[in-house]
């Protein structure tokens, strides 16, 4: 309960503060500029997949750790991260006439250096996780979100348009770095075994086709409208993408850190591991139905108040993806529980097919705007949930009963605060955007803790029992 509150003050407290640079930078830039940034990250942050060969989480796994295992895995991802960048640096001017855009060949050059950057990251964050040191994770991320925002909007404010958003991600890198080698207290050794490289490959090579299918699943749209539609309606996309990403690192990262340590603790005790599995998917969907329904209902006032008028097109981009977003959330726990388990190769085959039923759809709905491919999303991330849950049962015994109970108090809840927000929505319409958003957002809060109090104690206690651990 401890990490789950740390892990999600940091990914709130980051997030929140880029989530906020981003509202400055949408009013000091144009959506071309977002466009073309979020083309050079779709590239370069695919290749960051590949940095360490998925090593990192299979240190968080074993169950024992020498040292010579992690000075090999050290040593890999710094040779992964350096051969990366260079292959990114010559093929830059390939990106820039994929997309038709010239000016893509500097700015995903510029970004290389995040290759590098992480693979000095992954060891010592990967045994930070492992002894669940999420407090010292959430100090360095929170101190690298500050400092990169400062950069940034200062870039922005002097003229250097996308180079504000090349520039933050940099610096954030950089940040973020160089407090985790003053925190973490492990510093690597001239060691490397191939015999240890080979195990972990074993297990690495399964997990990150793994990332790279969740990475396609995330970004392949992104892509796809870049190239069929412009940087200009990938613009209005990544405002409302934007959003559901924060609210994601917020919710669901919060769930999968927490959870690969959880159940990776608990992998031999399968009664105590099911038991964890359950509360964990009880705290995920009160955490995530709620936050979802309420940005869908709110989001006209938020896009017109945080972004401006000209981002108008984005509100209902934003409110079909809320739908993808719950989907997507409710069954968060499921991934780290099968790593955890280790049946790697089940979960990259799951992962596979869950790309190509998304990738269907986005290749389908491309062609008839951004709206539609919102929905292809929204569609497919929903018809994949029962599917899921049923496979969990194959995998790791979870109960298709006892799961779908989990969710019933949080979602009774939801649907209470739903109707409530509506009916103030009804009640203040005409009054003004700050003050009817305002008395939304606080309706919706208090009508949630009261239903879910109400319906699902047990759920409640659980969510306030994480937020008291914070002071343990």
């Amino acid at each position: 309960m401890r990490g789950t509150a740390w892990i999600g003050l940091l990914t709130s407290a980051v997030n929140l503060a880029s989530l906020a640079v981003f509202i400055v930078l949408s009013r000091l830039l144009d959506p071309k500029a977002f466009g073309l940034a979020a083309a050079a990250s779709v590239v370069v942050l695919f290749l960051r997949i590949f940095v360490d060969g998925g090593i990192s989480s299979k240190l968080v796994q074993l169950e024992d750790l020498s040292r010579d295992v992690v000075d090999t895995a050290f040593w890999a991802a710094v040779v992964f991260g350096v051969l990366l960048t260079v292959i990114v640096v010559v093929s830059a001017p390939l990106v820039g006439d994929v997309f038709g855009q010239p000016r893509l060949t500097n700015i995903v050059r510029a970004l290389s250096s995040v290759l590098i950057l992480a693979s000095l990251d992954r060891t010592q964050s990967a045994l930070l996780d492992r002894r669940m040191a999420f407090r010292v994770q959430a100090t360095r991320a929170i101190a690298a979100a500050v400092c990169s925002a400062v950069v940034a909007v200062c870039a922005a404010i002097a003229g250097l348009g996308v180079w504000a958003l090349v520039l933050q991600s940099i610096s954030f890198e950089v940040v973020n770095l160089a407090c985790l080698w003053s925190l973490s207290g492990w510093y690597p050794r001239f060691r490397f075994s191939r015999r240890h490289l080979a195990e972990l490959m074993s297990f690495g090579g399964r997990y990150t086709g793994i990332v790279v299918t969740q990475y396609l699943i995330l970004n392949c749209d992104n892509l796809l409208i870049g190239v069929f539609l412009g940087p200009v309606a990938l613009g209005y996309y990544v405002v409302a993408y934007r959003v559901l990403i924060v609210s994601n690192e917020v919710l669901v990262t919060t769930v999968t850190k927490v959870g690969l340590a959880t159940f990776s603790r608990l992998q031999g005790d399968e009664i105590e591991l099911r038991r964890a599995a359950y509360r964990v998917a009880g705290l995920s969907a009160a955490l995530t139905l709620p936050a979802y329904a309420g940005l869908a209902i709110v989001a006209p006032q938020i896009v017109d108040l945080v972004f401006g008028a000209k981002w108008e097109r984005s509100v209902g981009i934003m409110q079909v993806l809320c739908i993808a977003g719950g989907a997507q959330a409710v069954t968060s726990f499921t991934h780290p529980l099968v790593i955890a388990l280790g049946k790697v190769r089940n979960e990259l085959r799951w992962n596979l097919a869950a790309c190509g039923v998304l990738l269907a759809g986005f290749g389908a709905s491309v062609h008839f705007g951004i709206v539609a491919v919102a929905w292809s999303l929204a569609i497919g991330s929903t018809i994949l949930v029962p599917v899921r849950v049923v496979l969990m049962r194959r995998w790791a015994g979870i109960s298709v009963r006892s799961y779908f109970a989990r969710l019933l108090g949080p979602g009774t809840a939801t649907a209470v605060m739903v109707l409530g927000v509506l009916a103030v929505v009804h009640a203040l319409r005409g009054r003004g955007s700050i003050v009817g958003l305002i008395c939304e957002v606080g309706a919706g809060v208090v009508l949630y803790i009261v239903s879910l109090a109400f319906v699902d104690r047990k759920t409640a206690k659980a969510v306030t029992g994480a937020v008291r651990s914070l002071y343990d």
